[in-house]
């Protein structure tokens, strides 16, 4: 049988493949394909269950969605198993009171967006990405932004890629040993 090619990371301007999306709760379907969307401003919020500032951000989310009717549309992308995904739903007091369409155990978007830390913000309008950034750019004035058609001259989210946590931060007095006292420096990350 035929393979399909590898998922490569996309950056702005790219276009986004039309891909098939499932697990998808608190929508009309519980599967999606993006091309269904093209018509629209499509934000993919990728979170964790345990990010109380990704929780924190559910509400304003919900709200911009409301606001913003057919022409937003935003989605939460978690990816955790999918009974875990459905029990947070359920039994977090923030989750539980939202109407954001929840997308559950997704691997393909975290291919195509690829991040270490959360929350990461793909933004998509008419199939092209636009943007990717943190969750304090969605808010209204960035979403009329993209609606307007213009492009944002945002900076790119960028994680700490292959950061080695066990290498040298820093080096001091490393040529001159005369007044060397503690040459070793190490970095810690919350």
């Amino acid at each position: 049988g035929a393979q399909s090619p590898p998922i490569e990371p996309l950056i702005i301007g790219d276009t986004v493949p039309d891909i098939t999306l499932t697990n998808v709760y608190n929508y009309p379907s519980s599967t999606i394909r993006l091309s269904d969307l093209k018509g629209k401003l499509v934000i993919l919020d990728f979170m964790n269950t345990y990010c109380l500032s990704c929780i924190e951000a559910l509400p304003r989310f919900d709200s911009l969605q409301h606001q913003y009717g057919d022409k937003l549309q935003i989605f939460i992308v978690i990816n955790e198993a999918k009974e875990r995904v459905e029990k947070f739903l359920k039994t977090n007091p923030v989750a539980k009171n939202v109407s954001v369409p929840v997308i559950a155990g997704d691997t393909t978007l975290e291919k195509l967006f690829p991040h270490h830390f959360v929350s990461h913000e793909a933004w998509i309008n008419k199939g092209i990405v636009k943007a990717i950034t943190g969750a304090e750019y969605v808010k209204e004035e960035n979403v009329l932004i993209i609606l307007s058609g213009k492009t944002p001259a945002w900076e790119v989210k960028k994680d700490l890629g292959d950061f080695d946590y066990d290498a040298l931060l820093l080096t001091i007095n490393d040529d001159d040993k005369k007044y060397l006292i503690n040459n070793k420096v190490y970095g810690s990350v919350c």
